[in-house]
């Protein structure tokens, strides 16, 4: 039996001031057209965050850039 496996996270994109605008139940799939994830947030991203709040395991590696801007300003995350 081929079972489909899925997971639901939440993502947190931060805007300047590092506030969070979380979205909620994003499904992960290992089906590749179903991973696609559409963001809809207008303003300008200091960064995103998947697996806000630690709901389900996601294994995660972040840009040279995203990584730089996460460590200088953990503190107001």
């Amino acid at each position: 039996m081929n079972r489909l496996r899925k997971q639901k996270i939440d993502v947190a994109v931060y805007d300047q001031n590092y506030q969070p605008h979380v979205i909620k139940g994003v499904v992960l799939s290992d089906k590749d057209e179903m991973t696609k994830v559409d963001v809809d947030y207008k303003g300008a991203v200091k960064g995103i965050l998947v697996n806000h709040g630690d709901h389900g395991y996601a294994k995660v590696h972040f840009d040279k850039k995203s990584l730089d801007n996460f460590e200088q300003n953990l503190y107001k995350i």
